[in-house]
């Protein structure tokens, strides 16, 4: 995790809290949330795919990890992360 990132965001949300944000500053911490926001979704994407294409698990089981219900729960995580990309959702690591 980017510290940094985390710094400057806990940094804006002290001046939020204390009425000193101002407007520029808070636009800039929006877009910092995009960008963690973004972050996030790429390493949650990066583990789905090793957990089920890496490790051979099953939505079931990879639904246990990432604390949903059910193995459709999984599985429909992994397709609003992976959008309509094409060949996505098709993805197989080389077992060489």
């Amino acid at each position: 995790m980017d510290m940094d990132l985390l710094a400057r965001l806990a940094g804006y949300q002290q001046r939020a809290v204390s009425g000193e944000l101002t407007e520029d500053e808070a636009r800039v911490w929006y877009r910092l949330v995009t960008e963690l926001r973004r972050q996030a979704d790429y390493y949650e994407t990066g583990l789905i795919r090793y957990l089920r294409w890496g490790c051979d698990m099953l939505w079931k089981d990879i639904a246990k990890v990432v604390d949903v219900e059910s193995k459709q729960g999984a599985h429909q995580r992994w397709r609003r992360m992976i959008g309509s990309r094409p060949g996505s959702g098709t993805y197989q690591q080389s077992r060489s």
